[in-house]
């Protein structure tokens, strides 16, 4: 991230991790604008079309209907659990008949249950609301929700809900979320949890339950607040979603929650680009395998990955049993610049890792990794086997981290919609290769496009 390079110096001590200048945006409220009320007039947005997707601007331009105004949204677990068991209860004498699962928040909601990763935390986001160009008032009737997710940075403030006072003047990466709330949904993206208002708090990756917990309760919250705040408006149960590398990982773990809600909500449009489906085998393989020998071109990820997977995160099954995915000599509870955890936590850009990695002449990248998870997987791979958690290679030593690996694996779980998804990946893609897309054939509901010519500019999942 541009906004830590400043902290790169010796290794003497890992940087400082202090809020940015100016702080965050408040909670609940709409973000600080040059523009009047905070509100982008449309003709602004349609500016930026062109800078933005090049070729394919005229097919957006269509797109941009309504103003749009920014606001951050946060909530807790503790309160959309409240909200949730408020607007679903029930009697269980009710007709005679026990209480559904959709009562309870436990059941609708696990990833939000007392003491779970996500639970005692504060999500955040930003929400772009379409504004009608002639009233400046929220678009009236029932709307829908788009969630937009984004790859998440290492580096926890930069996120959505940072959103900059004028967007048109301000580089700022998530701004492509400003078509579809132009187009007239209500667009939520996620911060995800350790990142903006949860900065302070531990980080994990690759997690379903993070995305989850990360996402769903702010889309709750969020239907709450315009239907409180707007008698003419109402965000109906229509949601868009979208994302591509680790946000595409995320919409397959997202929409599965929200299909858990059990609450009648309609998936219009699905997008998966480029993403890790299936995390626990080709994509675990073919990256660790290619980091041995030098040739993955980000290295850094496999910090992300092991601080996930080395006991930071309750709701995995290895964590604290001993089997962490990180060595036990970058899990140095001594010295930091020696323990994984402590580069996470202080928020360190992936050129800041660098320094602190092993890496050749002296080391090999793969040193960071538990030998006897790097034994299997190398042994396996050798044997022609890219599933390493479910060969002859897994022992019980890390019999425990396999399962939490497999547990986060999105290959069935995507395989099981019943609702279109459009899956798209480039077969040059070097991070999160080919290999990760699913057998189509085996659900009508996957769609797969290879190449998209004329926005092939524009999107391109490369993790």
């Amino acid at each position: 991230s541009p906004a830590a390079k400043h902290r790169l110096g010796a290794l003497a001590a890992l940087p400082s991790l202090t809020l940015p200048p100016g702080g965050l945006h408040k909670c609940n409220e709409i973000i600080p604008s040059d523009y009047e009320n905070g509100i982008i007039p449309k003709e602004v947005i349609s500016a930026m079309i062109s800078p933005i997707f090049g070729p394919a601007a005229a097919a957006m331009d269509g797109l941009v209907q309504y103003d749009v105004r920014a606001r951050k949204v946060c909530t807790t677990c503790q309160e959309m659990n409240e909200l949730w068991e408020e607007n679903n209860a029930c009697s269980s004498t009710t007709d005679g008949e026990p209480c559904t699962s959709k009562a309870f928040a436990a059941e609708a909601m696990p990833y939000c249950t007392e003491g779970s990763f996500a639970y005692g935390r504060t999500m955040s986001g930003l929400l772009l609301e379409p504004i009608d160009p002639t009233t400046k008032e929220p678009i009236v009737g029932k709307v829908a929700a788009t969630i937009f997710n984004n790859p998440t940075d290492s580096y926890p403030f930069d996120v959505p809900s940072q959103w900059p006072s004028n967007i048109a003047t301000d580089p700022f990466k998530f701004v492509a979320g400003i078509f579809p709330a132009s187009a007239g949904t209500y667009t939520l993206l996620p911060d995800v949890l350790g990142l903006g208002e949860d900065w302070e708090s531990v980080r994990s990756y690759m997690n379903k339950a993070l995305y989850q917990a990360s996402a769903v309760p702010l889309l709750l919250k969020a239907k709450d607040a315009i239907e409180k705040e707007n008698t003419c408006t109402e965000l109906d149960k229509r949601v868009n979603m979208m994302g591509f590398s680790e946000a595409g990982y995320a919409t397959i773990a997202i929409s599965h929650a929200i299909d858990m809600l059990d609450d009648d909500y309609m998936h219009t449009y699905t997008g998966v680009g480029g993403a890790p489906i299936q995390l626990s085998s080709v994509q675990m393989t073919d990256s660790i395998v290619r980091m041995h020998a030098g040739t993955f071109p980000l290295p850094q990820y496999l910090v992300r990955l092991g601080n996930g997977y080395s006991s930071t995160n309750s709701d995995v099954a290895n964590t604290d049993k001993g089997q962490d995915m990180i060595s036990e000599e970058y899990l140095d509870p001594v010295d930091k610049n020696k323990d994984v955890r402590e580069w996470v936590k202080a928020g360190l850009s992936y050129e800041e890792m660098v320094p602190y990695m092993p890496k050749p002449p002296s080391g090999l990248f793969t040193d960071l990794l538990n030998p006897s998870f790097l034994n299997m997987i190398l042994n396996s791979n050798n044997a022609g086997n890219f599933d390493p958690c479910n060969s002859e290679f897994m022992t019980d030593d890390v019999d425990l981290l396999c399962e939490a690996i497999v547990d986060q694996d999105v290959n069935d779980t995507l395989s099981s919609f019943e609702y279109p998804v459009v899956i798209c990946h480039s077969p040059e893609d070097e991070i999160i290769t080919y290999s990760n897309v699913p057998n189509t054939t085996l659900n009508n509901n996957l769609i797969m496009i290879e190449d998209l010519p004329f926005i092939g500019n524009i999107v391109k999942p490369s993790g």
